[in-house]
């Protein structure tokens, strides 16, 4: 039980992290690479994740990060208290099953109500590299080595 909900506590984190550390000036997230695509006009679209307002970042802390984590809070500290407090293994696993299932509503409502072009996106948009502090200072601008080796 508490794997899953460990799991889903770095998915947060993780959500965070690029609310962070995305650029706050509106990009576009989608590119289109070569022609139109006649067949497939998604095929010729490239997504990647960029740069959002800061009121965008805003309403996504608010409206997802926060329920998230309420219900993550919630499921963990009721869940792990029901648990203890269950005597029958049976009841026991059910009860786990039961709080799991709780968390990963979220992607069970998008699996089954995701239009296919969402799903198609979701699939194919790059991911968001972060770089480390102190990144920009790595490359040695005389020899472009690696300060490091």
């Amino acid at each position: 039980f508490m794997m899953a909900e460990v799991r889903d506590l770095f998915k947060t984190c993780e959500l965070i992290g690029v609310l962070c550390h995305t650029p706050h000036r509106a990009e576009s997230w989608v590119i289109q690479e070569g022609s139109n695509g006649e067949d497939d006009p998604l095929q010729t679209l490239k997504f990647r994740v960029a740069g959002m307002p800061i009121l965008w970042k805003i309403l996504y802390f608010f409206f997802l990060v926060v329920p998230k984590a309420f219900l993550l809070y919630n499921v963990c500290w009721m869940g792990l208290r029901f648990l203890m407090e269950t005597a029958g293994i049976v009841d026991l696993v059910l009860g786990a099953m039961t709080m799991d299932f709780i968390l990963t509503l979220d992607e069970l409502i998008f699996e089954a109500f995701g239009s296919a072009a969402t799903k198609f996106i979701m699939s194919d948009l790059e991911g968001f590299a972060v770089d480390p502090p102190g990144a920009a200072n790595v490359v040695d601008p005389r020899s472009h080595k690696t300060k490091w080796g």
